[in-house]
């Protein structure tokens, strides 16, 4: 909280966006559907590299390059209305290919990475980036340093049924 902190005539989160940024992608996992993967990235595997892809799920750019190449040869249509078995094994084809000759455990890193960062759900994400937004309101409460402290964190959303 060091790095948020200001004043003590300010909420402690006076700069939200930052924190907002750290707290979703240095600090947590906020899940994301593959479909938002490639809109984000693009499909313009040249922009991957510079993007730095890899970074935003954690794993070497040429496994986030291979899971996007992989995207990109199915039908958006497909990728929009992929389910979670088929999301999943595709992250064990991927996980396979970019681990070959490596030891086992690099392709169970590639894995855990990949699965605890991408959802076939669409409600999970949103369900997620709500209750982001719900924690975000209740920081930004108050009017000094005290206000901001006493927090009262919403209720966490049930997620998908």
């Amino acid at each position: 909280l060091i790095d948020f902190a200001t004043s003590v005539e300010l909420p402690v989160f006076t700069d939200m966006c930052k924190f907002e940024m750290a707290c979703l992608f240095e600090y947590s996992t906020i899940p994301i559907t593959p479909k938002i993967f490639l809109d984000f990235a693009s499909t313009l595997e040249e922009n991957w590299a510079m993007l730095n892809v890899g970074d935003w799920f954690r794993v070497d750019q040429p496994v986030a390059e291979a899971f996007l190449r992989k995207l990109l040869r199915i039908d958006p249509a497909r990728v929009k209305a992929m389910t979670q078995s088929e999301l999943d094994a595709l992250i064990e084809e991927v996980a396979s290919e970019v681990s070959a000759g490596r030891p086992p455990h690099k392709r169970r890193e590639v894995v855990r990475a990949l699965k605890a960062r991408l959802t076939a759900s669409e409600v999970e994400m949103d369900c997620a980036f709500q209750y982001c937004a719900q924690i975000s309101k209740a920081l930004l409460k108050g009017e000094y340093i005290f206000d901001s402290l006493n927090v009262k964190a919403p209720q966490a959303p049930s997620g998908p049924e």
